[in-house]
């Protein structure tokens, strides 16, 4: 009889040769942390034996570097500030920035040392904490290389977020200040998240409205580790269970009872910072709209 551990693994691995039957391109394997799972080197070995390339997004407290430095394409550390004492706080746990920063410096070494390996990234969530110190940012992450630091606003809606919607009561003129410095930055080529992006950032922080094609349901399947998948990034809701003959099918009709979330007009959708960050680019932006347009008009007269 099959341990739960035992179980969850063929039930993950179950998953990922579902989505690369289906054409899925990339298997992003989320934590916390990863590593927790005592299976993580299989299920990693799972994605690429599927033909799909493989990203971590990690704390960084556990770390397997000669397997990550073969089989990961990209792994993003989340750290969410370049002092311990800030990033401890944040995370809840102390020690958590010296583990993580063991384990990137190793990870980087070996990197340089084989002369090839995954990209790594640092991606740092913007709340009270640590918003007076993100530029600082910048000069931090150059110990491990050109790497980018790509900043997402903390969110208050959809899955895995905090409720707590005192993460992001932040002084207004707090807010412009930070992203000023950000934005020049951006546009001075430090390797951040683009100004675009920043001033979408910047206006969800303020609690503007926004408004645009959504980009989670353009490119993104959101799956918990039995399957079930949830309509997007801002929201619970749970549609179906891949693993099930009709998932495609409870997908549509999610698609179609929900069909103004694709160009964003949702009232969820005007308050979710996450969906309308991710490619925030004009021509990119212009490729999301057109083909969720598309989407939109099948949706509505062909199903």
């Amino acid at each position: 009889e099959k341990s739960p551990i035992q179980g969850q693994a063929s039930t993950l691995k179950a998953i990922i040769q579902t989505l690369g039957q289906n054409g899925f391109n990339w298997v992003t394997l989320w934590g916390g942390e990863p590593y927790m799972h005592p299976e993580i080197v299989a299920l990693m070995e799972e994605v690429k034996k599927c033909g799909m390339r493989l990203q971590l997004i990690r704390n960084g407290t556990l770390l397997k570097p000669e397997e990550t430095a073969e089989l990961a394409d990209n792994v993003v550390f989340s750290i969410d500030a370049p002092k311990a004492e800030v990033h401890d706080e944040i995370r809840g746990v102390r020690g958590t920035f010296a583990r993580s920063m063991k384990n990137m410096h190793a990870l980087s070494a070996l990197i340089a040392k084989n002369g090839k390996g995954p990209g790594i990234e640092i991606d740092t969530t913007i709340l009270k904490h640590n918003i007076g110190m993100l530029s600082q940012m910048i000069e931090f992450s150059r110990q491990f290389g050109d790497i980018l630091v790509d900043f997402d606003p903390a969110q208050i809606q959809g899955t895995g977020n905090s409720s707590d919607t005192s993460i992001i009561e932040i002084p207004e003129s707090v807010i412009e200040s930070a992203f000023a410095e950000l934005i020049e930055n951006a546009n001075n080529g430090a390797h951040i998240s683009s100004a675009a992006k920043l001033e979408l950032m910047r206006k969800n922080l303020l609690r503007e409205p926004l408004q645009g094609p959504c980009m989670s349901l353009f490119k993104d399947l959101l799956l918990a580790p039995d399957g079930k998948a949830y309509f997007c990034w801002g929201w619970n809701k749970v549609v179906g269970n891949i693993l099930d003959d009709g998932f495609k099918q409870d997908w549509e009709q999610a698609i179609r009872e929900n069909i103004d979330a694709i160009d964003g007009n949702m009232d969820r959708c005007k308050g979710c910072g996450f969906s309308h960050v991710r490619w925030p680019d004009e021509s990119a932006q212009k490729v999301i709209q057109q083909v969720n347009a598309l989407r939109k008009r099948y949706f509505e007269q062909v199903i």
